[in-house]
């Protein structure tokens, strides 16, 4: 089998990169397009892929301010470049920067197969800043052979914006995590019922929203904060200062590299919460879950619909630091000893490995 992957934020993410290598270990030949920006970019996420990945530089601030001009870049800049490849299927791996010129592309090469990726950069942004290209968004999403999800609250979204008319291509496979917190999975955790530890791991930017948490902390008195992907330093340049009061109880640790100390910090929250206002999947929730630490996720998006509300944690409305309160607390008296995973499988489709095979046997079969 032949794939070619469009894969505009492939520089950006090592969940693309994840998927590709367990497909090269499949022994699937895969040609990988990778638009950049800046020179500096070339070889970005290369590794065990080399020989896979064509990196083409071909956009600008012109393109990203017009999206007629970026479509004309992939005339220019990368159609050029791209050999036929015979009985390739065609992957984009998002809509609007993927999909719609690897649909073009398609009829200029005439492939049959094309397989697209809806994500949260389509349903949040695309849907609403490119209204005047749904006409061809349609078009690509007619000429796919799958159209897939990384998110079920996505899946929905989708639908409310295009009707029905796809539903018999609609499919949702989750991003996977990485390995080491598979094999060390957290079967029985042992918790102490008296811990009030909340952890958070990602990004410090306006989108994750890390500010309510330490609102939270308010009426959470005896509760502590510990926030990994960030120092001080990066929330005061976000959300300003935090109250001297506040500021004893919540303890940034910066970027955590060492899997085994993340697992550990995994391990010892009593709750991990990420009350992101938009999410494509949010990997960390799974991480949490995989060392046994219920979870507080933003409903109606990301992982939001892979479990039943109160399985493995509960959801909470981002824009109301009440119901993120309401969350943590009801997190801690479900699960005053952790998550006891024995009772869970589900787990095991968070593996990269079983994603690989996944696709191959039910999307690009």
């Amino acid at each position: 089998m032949n794939i070619l992957h469009f894969c505009s934020y492939f520089v950006g993410s090592k969940v693309y990169s994840k998927l590709f290598v367990e497909l090269k270990k499949q022994k699937i030949h895969q040609r990988i397009i990778v638009p950049i920006r800046c020179s500096n970019l070339y070889y970005q996420n290369n590794e065990n892929l080399e020989e896979n990945i064509l990196y083409i530089k071909c956009l600008n601030t012109l393109t990203r301010a017009l999206y007629s001009f970026k479509l004309l870049s992939y005339f220019i800049f990368v159609f050029p470049k791209i050999k036929k490849t015979s009985n390739a299927v065609i992957h984009a791996h998002t809509l609007y920067s993927d999909g719609i010129p690897a649909y073009l592309y398609s009829l200029f090469f005439k492939s049959k197969e094309l397989i697209i990726t809806v994500r949260n950069t389509d349903v949040n942004l695309g849907f609403k800043f490119y209204p005047q290209y749904k006409w061809l968004a349609k078009r690509a999403l007619r000429k796919s052979k799958k159209v897939v999800f990384i998110s079920h609250q996505h899946l929905l979204k989708f639908q409310s914006y295009f009707g029905r008319e796809f539903d018999k291509k609609l499919e949702v496979v989750p991003n996977g995590i990485d390995e080491s917190f598979l094999r060390k999975t957290v079967r029985l955790p042992n918790k102490s019922t008296e811990g009030k530890s909340i952890l958070f791991v990602g990004r410090i930017d306006k989108n994750k929203n890390v500010e309510s948490l330490v609102k939270a902390l308010y009426v959470l008195q005896e509760w502590q904060l510990k926030v990994v992907g960030g120092t001080y330093a990066d929330y005061h340049a976000v959300h300003g200062t935090i109250s001297v009061e506040l500021r004893k109880r919540v303890d940034f640790l910066g970027k955590v590299q060492c899997k085994s100390e993340l697992r550990r910090l995994y391990q010892s929250a009593d709750v991990f919460a990420m009350a992101s206002f938009s999410e494509t999947f949010g990997l960390s929730y799974v991480e949490s879950l995989s060392q046994g630490t219920p979870i507080v996720y933003t409903q109606g998006e990301g992982i939001d619909g892979y479990f039943e509300e109160g399985q493995c944690g509960y959801s909470c409305d981002p824009y109301s630091v009440v119901s993120i309160i309401n969350a943590i607390t009801q997190c801690k008296a479900k699960f005053p000893k952790g998550i006891d995973m024995r009772s869970h499988s589900f787990i095991k489709n968070f593996n990269w490995e079983y994603i690989a095979k996944n696709y191959l046997s039910s999307i690009y079969k």
